[in-house]
């Protein structure tokens, strides 16, 4: 096989290969827009999205992510819980504790009483509070154009675009 012959089926080949963008979602899917705006997924054509939320053109989308499930914050809500079980325990502890041994004792154990205890109430605070996770989708490229950033700085993108 020539390289010529060879260059020729590359080309082809990712011609014929859908890409993954906005096209390839299906209508119903949960997409955020631009960071903020979150919406279902109708249809996509040449000029934008079409959304639940109505149609948006490509050319005020700095970024589309499709939700892909949802995380849990139990790890935060333990941390959470731990600190405020603290600081409760060491008002109790000091309160309960006299100096003897006994009361000392008993504060001691109220105190540890009560870190457990917020830990296992932050533990079920934090999962029960779950959000969106978002995996980004690539858009359409423009074919040659310049685009502004957010900075301000402007910068020229080049790309392909194959209709069929």
């Amino acid at each position: 096989m020539t390289r010529n012959t060879f260059s020729t089926m590359v080309l082809l080949l990712l011609t014929l290969t859908p890409a993954a963008s906005a096209a390839g979602q299906q209508p119903g899917e949960t997409v955020r827009v631009s960071g903020d705006m979150v919406a279902q997924f109708v249809r996509a054509d040449s000029m934008g999205l079409h959304l639940s939320t109505g149609f948006v053109p490509y050319g005020d989308i700095e970024s589309l992510e499709l939700k892909v499930g949802s995380r849990s914050w139990w790890h935060v809500g333990l941390l959470v819980g731990l600190g405020a079980g603290a600081g409760v325990g060491r008002v109790v502890a000091t309160r309960v504790g006299k100096g003897d041994l006994g009361s000392d004792t008993a504060g001691a154990m109220l105190g540890l009483a009560s870190v457990i205890g917020g830990g296992i109430v932050g533990v079920v605070i934090g999962a029960s509070t779950r959000t969106p996770k978002f995996t980004s989708i690539p858009l359409p490229a423009p074919t040659v154009g310049l685009v502004g950033n957010r900075d301000g700085h402007g910068s020229l993108t080049l790309g392909v675009s194959w209709r069929f």
